[in-house]
Formats: structure tokens, C-alpha cells, sequence
């Protein structure tokens, strides 16, 4: 019986592997509420036709919630999800304020875990050089703050890489190896 669970098990988490995706969420009506369910990673892009977005904000938990872009950023923004993101708030120029829930995939976990075999990412905590392994023959590896910004971008090859930190501010940043995602410090 436990072999049975355990080869289900592992046929659903490798069924449920997934890459970035993107999640469109476009506010027409004034007050809309639009829940999105995300894997860890995803894009999501607000569009609010006619009006520009004047505000994003994020919230981690019921009393943490985080402005990730304010300014005029025209009428299409894109966030990308990270692993606490608990919910959305838009503003847009005409006054309209749009919110919704974000729920991560229970498999986000699963994959992700599956993954930690094909993907290394060491020193943690880090000052200068993040070595990334990855056993894939490709790689897209993205550095994001906190807040979901975007500060590094490249590709890598198999075997082990250099990821040159040593710009960033300390802090706390997650890491995404294709559809891994690890949490780091920068010291």
C-alpha cells in the first residue's frame, strides 16, 4: 500500500511540474474582484484599459502589505508572484481600485521539491559569487527582490555557474531556476 501511495505520489508531482506562466487580469468593471490561482514565479500582468495604473500592492499576510510599483506605469504592469504573496491591490488613474486573492498551487511545493535534485544554488547566505548548479542542458535563472523586482537575469548552461550578487543591496531575494525557486540572503 505505502508503494502504491508513494508512486502516485510521484506521478502527480511530476504531472504537475509546470513553467513560468503568464496570468492576464484585466479590470474593466469598477471594483472588480478577480482571484487568480499562481505557482510560485508566474507573471502576473494587470492591464486596465483607458486608464493608467497608479498603484500595485502586495500583501504577505492580512497585515503586511507591500507597494510594488507606484507611479504612472501606463495601462499594462506585470508583478511576478513570490512564494508569500497572499493578495493584490490596484489603483488606476480614474480612481477605480481593483483587488483579488492569490492561491498558490498545492503542487508548486511538490515540484518544487522534486527539483531541488537537478538545481543547487550555495552559499546561502551569500556576499559576492551565488553558484547555481543545474543538471538541465539550459537554464533561465532570475534574481527577484522581495517586492518581485526583476534584478538579474541570465542563462546558464549544465554544471555549475557564477551568479555575480556582489551589486545587490542585503537583503532577502528569491532565486528562480526555470520552475525552482529558493529564497537567499545577501549579506
Amino acid at each position: 500500500m505505502l508503494k502504491l501511495f508513494i508512486a502516485l505520489f510521484a506521478v502527480l508531482a511530476l504531472s504537475t511540474a509546470t513553467a513560468q506562466v503568464t496570468h492576464v487580469i484585466s479590470f474593466t468593471v469598477l471594483g472588480a474582484v478577480q482571484n487568480v490561482t499562481v505557482n510560485t514565479g508566474d507573471v502576473l500582468e494587470f492591464r486596465s484599459p483607458g486608464y493608467v495604473i497608479d498603484m500595485l500592492r502586495v500583501a504577505t499576510t492580512p497585515t503586511n502589505l507591500i507597494n510594488h510599483a507606484v507611479a504612472p506605469y501606463g495601462n499594462v504592469l506585470s508583478y511576478t508572484v513570490l512564494a508569500n504573496d497572499t493578495a493584490y491591490w490596484i489603483t488606476n488613474s480614474n480612481g477605480g481600485q481593483f483587488h483579488g486573492r492569490i492561491t498558490h498551487n498545492v503542487a508548486t511545493g511538490i515540484s518544487e521539491y522534486l527539483n531541488t535534485n537537478s538545481v543547487k544554488v550555495f552559499p546561502n547566505p551569500t556576499t559576492d559569487i551565488l553558484k547555481v548548479t543545474t543538471t538541465l542542458e539550459k537554464s533561465n535563472i532570475g534574481v527577484f527582490t522581495q517586492f518581485g523586482q526583476l534584478v538579474i537575469k541570465t542563462t546558464v548552461e549544465s554544471g555549475t555557474s557564477d551568479l555575480d550578487v556582489s551589486q545587490l543591496a542585503s537583503g532577502i531575494y528569491y532565486v528562480r531556476v526555470d520552475n525552482f525557486t529558493t529564497k537567499i540572503i545577501k549579506q
